[in-house]
């Protein structure tokens, strides 16, 4: 890999994708350290040079998940997001890859999730996201997440043939139970349990008056600790999310009810599968509230500012929550609470789904740190209990 990203690295700093103090100062071959991050979705590299002070990572996307994902559509959000300092500096991107400034971060424990400070850092960034990328980010051409992945015979279709094509390294026994499960789920039986879990997910919005910029908003749709970054200080303000390849329009509950979902599930499993999805981690009914209720405050800050240019420090020290606030916050948006505890509920199943998906365009893919065959067994299963028990 070193070889390889040296030639690319000198085409771009030919390109000038780089700024001034990014660049060493010899132009003699240089013996780069190239440390592989985590990435299902492409391959994601932290890249030291030499004489720099700040790494940079580079992402080399993959071909995989074409019928997933709209890189074009990940750097506009991205770079947007960068323009307000909510993301790293970005240095080079196209549809093939992204070259960007390391974020010198750790993935968020799932213990500090229960830290007050730390949970409303996350949906401070996360209401301003949800809010006022919408507007900006999404087109006609990017359809929600659950509606383009949910009884789409034409995608359907085409989805089945990928996933199919990348069992080729499976064993006959592997291979066949896997086609088999694919088959079923992307079949006609399971399709119609999911388009019946999205009208109930959908009819929420109206049931619950839930006011329509707060359920169909801009999601990053691959929440999980590790994609939520802080630094050593654990300064909520330096809390980052990263990697929005899945980022489309979509509904709100999506969000929550995949980031629920990883609450339980283990990728530092020390045994094999080397995951572990145990759903006493699920977040409890009070945590839920809380989260709802925090939410719902910051979303109605941001909902009341739009401004183009954020100064998020500022926003968040004059923005901190009281408890009369959250009374005030619980009696006006009660109702929206209890809507989007409800949508999270018929939301979970699709995120199950999805992953279920991602994993079948990933067999192909080494070193993912699973055991892949399993993961997809364990989402399959919870599928099936939850749409047809």
């Amino acid at each position: 890999m070193s070889d390889e990203f040296l030639q690319d690295y000198q085409f771009f700093r030919q390109k000038g994708c780089f700024p001034p103090d990014l660049l060493p100062n010899s132009n003699s071959n240089l013996e780069l350290k190239v440390t592989r991050l985590s990435g299902l979705t492409n391959n994601v590299f932290k890249i030291e040079v030499p004489g720099l002070d700040i790494p940079f990572v580079y992402h080399k996307f993959s071909n995989n998940f074409k019928l997933l994902i709209d890189h074009s559509f990940e750097n506009n959000v991205i770079k947007k997001l960068s323009e307000n300092r909510l993301y790293v500096e970005i240095f080079y991107a196209d549809n093939e890859q992204r070259i960007e400034k390391f974020y010198p971060g750790l993935p968020i424990d799932l213990k500090e999730f229960q830290d007050f400070a730390i949970l409303k850092g996350l949906l401070f960034q996360l209401s301003y996201i949800h809010s006022n990328l919408f507007g900006t980010m999404s087109n006609k051409d990017n359809d929600f997440l659950l509606d383009k992945i949910t009884k789409k015979p034409d995608f359907l279709k085409l989805l089945s043939c990928e996933i199919e094509k990348r069992m080729e390294f499976l064993s006959e026994e592997k291979k066949s139970k896997l086609l088999n499960i694919y088959h079923e789920v992307l079949g006609i039986d399971y399709q119609l349990k999911l388009e019946t879990f999205l009208k109930k997910l959908k009819n929420i919005q109206e049931i619950y008056e839930i006011p329509l910029d707060l359920y169909y908003v801009m999601c990053h749709n691959d929440l999980n600790n590790t994609n939520i970054l802080i630094k050593e200080n654990k300064n909520p303000l330096s809390l980052r999310v990263i990697d929005y390849e899945y980022s489309s329009p979509n509904y709100l509950v999506y969000e929550f009810a995949n980031l629920f979902n990883e609450f339980a599930t283990d990728y530092s499993y020390p045994q094999a599968p080397y995951f572990h999805y145990d759903t006493s981690k699920y977040p409890d009914i009070d945590f839920r509230m809380k989260f709802f209720l925090i939410y719902c405050f910051y979303h109605k800050i941001w909902k009341n500012k739009q401004k183009e240019t954020v100064y998020f420090e500022m926003e968040f020290n004059e923005n901190q929550p009281t408890k009369e606030d959250f009374a005030q916050i619980a009696k006006e948006y009660g109702n929206v609470i209890k809507g989007l505890e409800e949508g999270t509920f018929y939301a979970s199943v699709f995120s199950h789904y999805f992953w279920f998906i991602v994993a079948g365009l990933s067999l192909n893919m080494k070193d993912l740190g699973i055991d892949l065959y399993e993961y997809i067994i364990m989402r399959y299963e919870i599928l099936k209990k939850t749409l047809f028990e």
